[in-house]
């Protein structure tokens, strides 16, 4: 079972390309630094968020191994019945195996845009309020 991630990897994947867009030639000890003094900063109902899209991600992941521990698991046995009755060769299973795995991240890819897409949806709306108290 892959190990569980925190809320804190969460914030800092979500603000790393915000980081390398806003100052592209900041080292990369520095901007960890910067992201942790914010995360420190931060109140619980900020870090709230991050810990549901944990929730979300440690889901995905867990539901990710189950699939490629079951994945192997039938592969093996395919490729065990293939040889023992002499009629297909292993070459054909294990493309068959990697289109399934193919698949399933193509997937996992999908609910990721979708989470990003709706915090991206979600920032846009503060910075619009933002900009409306002003």
């Amino acid at each position: 079972m892959p190990r569980p991630i925190n809320p804190f990897i969460v914030y800092c994947q979500v603000q790393k390309d915000f980081f390398n867009r806003a100052r592209p030639k900041r080292s990369a000890g520095e901007t960890r630094k910067i992201m942790g003094d914010m995360w420190r900063n931060m109140t619980d109902e900020e870090k709230e968020y991050y810990a549901q899209l944990t929730e979300v991600e440690n889901e995905k992941r867990r539901r990710e191994h189950i699939f490629d521990l079951r994945d192997r698991a039938i592969a093996e046995w395919e490729e065990e019945e293939a040889r023992r009755k002499g009629v297909l060769g292993s070459s054909v299973l294990d493309t068959t195996s990697e289109h399934t795995r193919g698949l399933l991240l193509a997937n996992y890819m999908n609910e990721r845009h979708e989470v990003d897409q709706h915090r991206e949806d979600s920032k846009a709306t503060l910075d619009d309020a933002d900009d409306e108290e002003e």
